[in-house]
């Protein structure tokens, strides 16, 4: 592998053209004209981001576009490489990833990242195509429909809801969802079943004889049903329906800031389970500076991705998730199908119950 270089470009915000464009451009021309060649490893996005200027969100976008058109491949622990543009033609396949913008969502922005470098790692062209916001919960078609319209050996859909699905049916590509669908080959599914049942039982065993379930958009690792089959109360408490981190960070502040100067600890449950990190990590703070203990006046257990958090002084008891892996999954059912392997109805990602000082074992 050639040693590191840095870009022998720079970026202006004075020319009308966004700093994201500039960036992608000046590393297709300095790779096209020899400047970068195949294997050069370059400078961490920390220290692009200084040496041009432009931000972190900036430069993250610019080398996702580089390494969805196949001039560079992103590698954990190693860094950005640069790949051989001569090879192109002899890429195996193009696969598209449709998803909804995800800025905000770890899980699935980390997972898709993983897809996409293990899949461009045996050779695939990989092409990501946004097709709406996840925060507006709207969709725009227009670029995927464009993209569609090529060659493409699979469509993979982060989304596998109705109006997402029937609009890749009619392209007549194949696609493989991110949840279960009918119309797809197959899908890849998050089964939360034994992570929920092994949080339940670890209640069972510390006597908890009520939950409250503090929710924020979806039913991710809901575990109502569960509780309630075991005979433990749990109340679902919904803290805001969708939104970004701010929103969502914000919500939750306020509406445990209010309750705890309403009624003190008397309407605390004997554990609080958050199926949102941030949404954890805020409701800490108001617990701990109204003089709330934990976990000896309320028990805490969390939803987490892996290396995301939310942290804490003291361990998190967690239903946790490793996205990367979670990727790498979704990846070898992808080539297992793209290998003309058998296939079944869906692979499953399950994440794993993790007790923690927030709620110890006895």
């Amino acid at each position: 592998m050639s040693k590191m270089k840095k870009l022998p470009f720079t970026i202006t915000r004075e020319c009308g053209i966004s700093l994201t464009n500039q960036l992608v451009d000046g590393v297709k021309k300095s790779i096209e004209s020899g400047f970068l060649r195949p294997g050069d490893t370059l400078p961490s996005f920390k220290e692009i981001s200084k040496e041009t200027g432009a931000c972190m969100i900036v430069v993250r976008e610019a080398f996702r576009r580089l390494s969805a058109q196949g001039y560079v491949v992103l590698r954990r622990r190693v860094g950005t490489i640069v790949l051989d543009t001569t090879q192109k033609s002899s890429w195996r396949g193009h696969i598209v990833i449709a998803s909804l913008e995800v800025r905000e969502n770890y899980l699935l922005s980390a997972m898709t990242g993983a897809l996409r470098q293990a899949l461009m790692e045996q050779r695939y062209l990989v092409s990501y195509v946004p097709f709406g916001c996840e925060i507006a919960g709207s969709y725009d078609f227009a670029h995927l429909d464009s993209v569609l319209s090529g060659p493409i050996s699979l469509v993979v859909s982060t989304d596998s809801s109705k109006e997402v699905v029937d609009h890749i049916a009619k392209s007549g590509k194949p696609f493989i969802t991110f949840g279960s669908c009918l119309e797809a080959i197959t899908s890849v599914n998050l089964d939360c079943s034994k992570a929920i049942d092994d949080f339940v039982e670890h209640c069972k065993e510390a006597g908890v004889k009520k939950v409250i379930e503090v929710t924020v958009g979806s039913k991710l690792a809901d575990a109502k049903d569960a509780f309630k089959k075991n005979g433990i109360k749990c109340v679902r408490w919904p803290i805001v329906k969708r939104g970004n981190i701010e929103a969502i960070s914000k919500a939750t502040t306020n509406t445990f800031y209010n309750r705890i100067k309403k009624h003190g600890k008397t309407w605390l449950p004997d554990v609080l389970y958050f199926n949102d990190n941030f949404a954890c990590q805020s409701a800490l703070l108001a617990l701990v500076e109204n003089g709330i203990d934990i976990p000896h006046d309320v028990k805490i257990v969390t939803w987490s991705n892996k290396g995301e958090g939310p942290f804490w002084r003291k361990t998190l008891a967690c239903i946790e998730i490793d996205p990367f892996e979670a990727g790498r999954i979704f990846a070898r059912h992808i080539l297992a199908f793209l290998n003309k392997k058998r296939l079944s109805s869906n692979t499953v990602i399950s994440p794993q119950y993790i007790p923690g000082e927030t709620f110890p074992k006895n």
